[in-house]
């Protein structure tokens, strides 16, 4: 079967006519990326992140220090001169900047920097692991809300006939062709799909809450899709695709050379460091200095040499080497997981292209059949238990048709997912793509003030 026949989904008997503004599920898709709140709070966690590096590259700037004192003091002398007051209240004030420019840190800096790098490119990746995992559940939501519509549509569609069946039933009764036996058998296959259709109906009600949740409002004459998901045409390249393309496990490699340069910022700090400070101060304490002033300026290298930091610095390195073990442990669980969900995907795809040839067939025997034992029924060859029992089995494998379209368009965007290609872009939705380098580069490099805000 083509795959736009299958991305069809449901019987024609299900949807009618579609109606001029049915909503697509490129719409929903959409709506979802534009006012998901996990989709818009994952960004807002990789704008966070983006202020490591600017944080990490403070380590290069200097800093500027600002103290200002003044006071009241009471005091007392033996006079020792003529000159010298014996008491009285002294207002010694002072002022003082200092600059800060650090010159070398032992590559603490340089490290910190390739670690908020490397996590901002892990965060990146993440970002796309939830947008791919939030359209899918678009996805997922709106053919499950098309399938049980569809389910709904059939059962009524078997109530119709079932209570047409009784209706010809009770008339036979009436006319005595029939026993009563076979008007309870009527009845009770009626009352079933009653309670059949009411379940069906509690689900597809579930189904669209499940939507609303996903998309922000509740589902509305809904199109068929005809939007198709780009995936791997073997097993092989679905497998290695998912290993290495997977965004989950790009984001698992990053934070691993995160981990790593996080080992080197640590041992870095048993390295000396420079500093080159500039001080500039200006006293007045018109007692001790005799009502003069003093200014002085001082620039100097300094050179911080770490002798002996307790044991806490080597702790902290043994510590960051078993985060980096953690690390990889993570990222060898993370191309699993992802090669589980291809394989399943993959299989899945395969079995329900089968089972819908499958159903396909049996639905053309059960209608041949279903017919052919109402024409025997009516000439009394057959029992009306037989037409009962005919008609479920076409009920059922019409029903069981639409499921095994669902699960195979769902299987598709599942696939599609586990290889890192279920993004907007490569669904090609019309929206303005969100820009990850927009916050980025406005505070990678900024010194002074608050925004950006977003």
């Amino acid at each position: 079967m083509q795959r736009g026949a299958i991305l069809a989904l449901l019987p024609a008997l299900a949807f009618g006519t579609v109606a001029a503004r049915a909503e697509t599920l490129q719409d929903s898709l959409a709506e979802a990326y534009n006012t998901n709140p996990q989709l818009l709070a994952e960004r807002a966690n990789l704008r966070a992140t983006d202020e490591g590096v600017n944080q990490a590259l403070a380590g290069w700037r200097p800093t500027l220090q600002f103290n200002g004192a003044i006071g009241k003091q009471q005091f007392e002398n033996t006079p020792t001169t003529s000159t010298q007051q014996p008491q009285g209240y002294n207002t010694p004030r002072s002022l003082d900047f200092k600059l800060i420019e650090p010159v070398y840190q032992g590559g603490q800096t340089v490290a910190k920097t390739a670690a908020a790098e490397d996590t901002v490119k892990s965060e990146r990746a993440h970002l796309i692991a939830v947008e791919g995992n939030v359209l899918f559940s678009v996805i997922s939501a709106y053919l499950d809300v098309l399938r049980d519509q569809s389910v709904v549509d059939l059962d009524r569609n078997s109530e119709k006939v079932l209570q047409q069946t009784l209706d010809q039933t009770q008339a036979q009764f009436r006319s005595g062709l029939v026993t009563r036996t076979d008007v309870a058998q009527a009845e009770a296959r009626l009352q079933a799909a009653h309670a059949q259709r009411q379940q069906d109906e509690g689900t597809l009600q579930s189904d669209r809450a499940n939507y609303a949740r996903f998309v922000g409002h509740a589902p509305e004459n809904l199109a068929p899709p005809t939007l198709r998901p780009q995936i791997p045409a073997t097993r092989d390249d679905a497998l290695g695709q998912a290993a290495l393309k997977n965004p989950n496990v790009i984001s698992a490699l990053f934070s691993e050379d995160a981990a790593r340069d996080q080992v080197a910022a640590t041992e870095a700090q048993l390295l000396p460091s420079v500093n080159l400070v500039g001080e500039a101060n200006r006293t007045d304490d018109p007692v001790q200095l005799q009502g003069h002033e003093t200014t002085f300026g001082t620039v100097q290298a300094q050179l911080s040499v770490p002798l002996y930091e307790a044991g806490l610095i080597y702790s902290e390195s043994r510590q960051a080497k078993q985060k980096v073990g953690q690390s990889e442990g993570l990222t060898d669980d993370a191309r699993r997981f992802a090669v589980q969900g291809a394989t399943a995907a993959w299989e899945t795809i395969q079995a329900q292209r089968a089972n819908i040839v499958s159903q396909q067939a049996a639905i053309q025997a059960d209608t041949v059949a279903y017919d052919g034992l109402q024409a025997q029924q009516r000439s009394g060859v057959r029992t009306l238990i037989d037409v009962l029992n005919a008609e479920q089995e076409l009920f059922a494998d019409r029903t069981n048709l639409v499921r095994a379209q669902h699960d195979l368009a769902v299987a598709e965007f599942d696939l599609a997912n586990q290889v890192g290609r279920l993004t907007a872009a490569d669904l090609k939705l019309a929206v303005n793509l969100y820009d990850v380098n927009r916050y980025y580069q406005a505070v990678r490099s900024k010194w002074l003030g608050f925004g950006p805000d977003k």
